[in-house]
């Protein structure tokens, strides 16, 4: 195949398009940062909604490349945005996707300082801080099992439903991989994920998931395949969906940590939690077998034993 597409090129005879590197203009970002550093520092310190954020730091950019496109500015003063900046007006003109590339460099540029002199990200956590997690489960009435899942400004409602083993789902590949979950005969456990554009206050396209959706969908449901039970155990076919309702981050691990959730409220017998109680059994009993013998034991291991 290799070689006729090599001698179908020679047949044509297009010569390759190869593009030469693009640097960006010399001076242009110490320009923009000039006059935008303290006003971006500002905004990613004290607005802590990624929504206020955006758009101020949208209309910072606005004001800012503007004057570049026209050329026209003069900031021998420093007045705006306190940079002490040099006089532009004699500066060309630049196209609005060289400007949007230096800018680009200049926020990010801002972001990876606030986290590495200041230890302040872009939401105003420091970098010890996850965001606040809340989940609740059946939160959906006549579904096997639900729950919805928020981290932040993420949140995903996962619902599962059981069937029978005539319901898997038919699968076309060239390989046949994690064998005990996708035989010759279907996958009797899949995840579906669906991100409609109102969950980052967009109106677009709603239908058939597309090329994001699916590999998100997949990335979530490979999480979660070392956790089904076998057939064996658990002899149903489980399909999860998550839909994410709002999204600032990592949608495909909440479809993750809500999948999970709804899955235990449908009653499956996931293997993680199968595993984690056989391990507290096992250390509970090492733990008052050590007990008996007099030994000594830490702060956490007696909070464990109360706790069991």
């Amino acid at each position: 195949m290799c070689k006729s597409i090599a001698k179908w090129a020679e047949e044509v005879g297009s010569p390759k398009q190869l593009n030469g590197l693009v640097t960006p203009p010399e001076g242009l970002d110490n320009n923009i940062a000039q006059l935008a550093t303290a006003e971006l520092e500002n905004a990613y310190r004290t607005i802590t909604s990624k929504q206020e954020r955006g758009e101020a730091v949208g209309a910072l950019k606005y004001r800012i490349l503007e004057q570049f496109k026209s050329s026209s500015y003069s900031n021998s003063s420093g007045d705006d945005g306190g940079g002490g900046g040099e006089d532009l007006s004699s500066s060309p003109v630049y196209d609005e996707a060289t400007l949007a590339m230096a800018w680009k460099r200049v926020e990010s540029s801002v972001m990876r300082q606030l986290v590495l002199k200041e230890g302040i990200r872009a939401d105003g956590r420091s970098v010890d801080q996850v965001r606040p997690i809340w989940s609740r489960a059946d939160v959906l009435a006549r579904t096997h099992g639900s729950a919805l899942f928020t981290r932040g400004e993420t949140q995903a409602l996962a619902v599962t439903t059981l069937g029978c083993r005539d319901m898997v789902q038919r699968v076309d590949a060239m390989t046949n991989v994690n064998e005990q979950y996708r035989k010759d005969e279907g996958q009797r456990f899949y995840l579906q994920y669906f991100f409609p554009p109102s969950s980052v206050g967009e109106t677009g396209r709603v239908g058939a998931p597309g090329r994001r959706e699916v590999g998100h969908g997949n990335l979530a449901e490979r999480a979660l395949v070392p956790v089904i039970p076998g057939e064996e155990d658990f002899p149903y076919t489980i399909r999860v969906e998550s839909t994410i309702t709002e999204s600032n981050g990592s949608s495909s691990m909440a479809s993750v940590c809500g999948g999970c959730l709804a899955m235990l409220d449908a009653g499956t017998c996931c293997n993680c939690f199968q595993e984690k109680c056989r391990w507290e059994r096992e250390r509970e009993e090492e733990l008052v077998i050590e007990k008996k013998k007099g030994s000594s034991l830490g702060g956490a291991q007696n909070t464990f034993l109360s706790m069991c």
